[in-house]
C-alpha cells in the first residue's frame, strides 16, 4: 500500500516572514552599494580639492589677506602665484629712518595653519634670521611668544606688515649698535665671534673636521638646505628655487630691483 503522506505547506505566516527576509536582503544590498558609490565619489572629489591652491579651497581665508589696504599701503603691493604659494610683495618705509625696503610675504599653506615667510632685499643681520633660503627670511615671532606679539589671521595683511616694518627697523638699530632693542628668546649665534674664531674645547684636542668655524657653517647650511622644503610649497629647495639663479628667484620674489 503506497504511503499518503505530503509534506505539509508552511503555513502563510512563515511564508510572509521568508518573503520579508528576502526584501530586506534586497533592500541592504541596495543601501551597501548606494553607500560605497557614496563614498568614492567623496575620495575623488576629496582627491580633487587637495590638487587645488589653498587660496581656492579656503576662499574665506584668501579674501581675509586680500582685503583693502589703507591708503598708505595701497598700490604699493603686487600679489602672484608661484607654485602652491600665494606671494605678496611690495615696498615700505623702514620707521625712524629713511630707507624705502621691498618686503616678501610668502603664504605656501593656509595662514591659520601654516606660519608665512616673510624676506627683504637690502642689507641684512646675523640674528633673529633663518638661513633655509638664500633670501634669509625674518625671524619675527618666536613660537612660544605670547599670541600679543604673534600674527594671526584676525590682524590681517596689514597687521603682518607693520610687524616686518618694526622687525627691519630693529635690525636697523642692531647694525648700528650691537644691541638688539626687544626681548629675545635665544641668543646670538656663537659663529657672530667671525669666521677665523676657533671654537673652546675642554680636555684634549680632538681632530676637527673643518678648518675655520665660517666653512662649518657654510656646510651646515648647505645640508640645512637640501632638507628644507621649498618656500614654493612644490618639492626640496635645494633642486627648486635653490637650483636656479639668485637673480631670478628674487624676481620671483619680487625682492628684485627695479
Amino acid at each position: 500500500m503506497a504511503s499518503s503522506w505530503k509534506r505539509p505547506r508552511p503555513s502563510v505566516s512563515r511564508r510572509s516572514k521568508s518573503k520579508r527576509r528576502e526584501r530586506r536582503k534586497r533592500f541592504l544590498a541596495r543601501r551597501r552599494v548606494k553607500l560605497a558609490r557614496r563614498k568614492s565619489q567623496s575620495l575623488i572629489r576629496r582627491a580633487r580639492r587637495k590638487r587645488l591652491p589653498w587660496w581656492e579651497q579656503s576662499k574665506m581665508e584668501f579674501d581675509a589677506i586680500r582685503n583693502p589696504l589703507p591708503p598708505e599701503y595701497a598700490g604699493h603691493f603686487e600679489i602672484a602665484a608661484v607654485g602652491k604659494s600665494l606671494v605678496i610683495s611690495g615696498s615700505v618705509e623702514v620707521p625712524h629712518t629713511r630707507q624705502v625696503r621691498r618686503i616678501s610675504l610668502v603664504f605656501p599653506g593656509r595662514p591659520s595653519k601654516v606660519r608665512p615667510v616673510v624676506m627683504a632685499d637690502g642689507p641684512s643681520t646675523n640674528r633673529h634670521r633663518f638661513g633655509n633660503f638664500r633670501p634669509s627670511p625674518l625671524c619675527i615671532w618666536y613660537r612660544r611668544d605670547p599670541a600679543s606679539l604673534q600674527w594671526s589671521l584676525r590682524d590681517g595683511l596689514v597687521g603682518l606688515i607693520d610687524l616686518v616694518r618694526l622687525h627691519l627697523a630693529k635690525e636697523a638699530y642692531f647694525r648700528a649698535t650691537g644691541s638688539w632693542p626687544g626681548p629675545e628668546v635665544h641668543l646670538a649665534p656663537a659663529l657672530r665671534a667671525g669666521p677665523d674664531t676657533e671654537a673652546k674645547t675642554s680636555g684634549p684636542s680632538k681632530p676637527r673636521k673643518y678648518d675655520t668655524l665660517a666653512e662649518a657653517r657654510s656646510t651646515k647650511l648647505r645640508k640645512k638646505r637640501a632638507r628644507e622644503k621649498c618656500w614654493c610649497g612644490e618639492g626640496k629647495y635645494s633642486k627648486c628655487h635653490g637650483a636656479i639663479d639668485r637673480d631670478h628667484e628674487m624676481m620671483l620674489l619680487g625682492l628684485a630691483d627695479d
